[in-house]
């Protein structure tokens, strides 16, 4: 039972955490508001939590294990490799359209040398890059995506996209939907991975030697 209350305790100090995080600027946030919100003393966080920037990615490896749950079970059986890279932009802009302060503390709030200094953190982003691979490594596989695929070019349009896409809507305070992005950026990765047929010889190409001669000494 005690554990019980512990974990209860913990979850009600990262729920408040994230509404204040959210409201109020990360560097001028105060453990006191957040005590405040989650009805608990700040001495009582600091026992869970040392400090700010511990709780800050705290609430980041919580939010990021339900969102790679999540997105496991989207991707459960989707084939082919094109559907899932489909189905994961969908689902990465969807998810954080759902939960706004989440999006504001990971892709706002958190920089990177937060991330480097929590080997969970750092664990949990890496598991995004490795799903993305092996869409990759599959559609290769099955010869719908090119052979001679720079990975990290496309990762960085990927991961670069989203960032952008998500920033971008939280500047603009929400006021569009952020899902509908989503086919753009799909697209246009996937037209710069598809693996595409011999195209036709046009029949507009210009007309050879033989062409031409046979072609002049032919009456007008």
């Amino acid at each position: 039972m005690a554990r019980k209350g512990s974990g209860q305790t913990r979850q009600r100090i990262l729920k408040a955490a994230a509404e204040v995080f959210y409201n109020v600027n990360y560097h001028e946030a105060g453990l006191r508001d957040i005590a405040r919100l989650s009805g608990v003393s700040p001495r009582c966080i600091y026992k869970y939590f040392p400090n700010k920037e511990q709780l800050l990615v705290a609430m980041n490896n919580a939010g990021l294990k339900i969102f790679m749950e999540e997105m496991n079970r989207q991707l459960a059986g989707v084939s082919p490799a094109s559907a899932r890279l489909s189905r994961m932009t969908h689902f990465y802009l969807e998810f954080f359209q759902r939960h706004y302060m989440a999006a504001w503390q990971t892709y706002v709030t958190t920089n990177l040398s937060m991330w480097h200094r929590s080997e969970e953190a750092w664990q949990n982003l890496t598991r995004t890059e490795a799903i993305l691979n092996e869409i990759l490594a599959d559609g290769q596989r099955s010869g719908e995506f090119r052979s001679d695929i720079d990975v990290n070019a496309v990762r960085l349009l990927f991961f670069g996209g989203v960032r952008f896409a998500i920033q971008s809507w939280l500047a603009s305070e929400r006021r569009w939907d952020l899902t509908s992005v989503a086919e753009g950026l799909h697209s246009t990765i996937y037209e710069a991975i598809i693996k595409r047929a011999e195209q036709p010889v046009s029949g507009n190409l210009p007309p050879t030697r033989e062409q031409g001669i046979k072609t002049s000494e032919q009456p007008v």
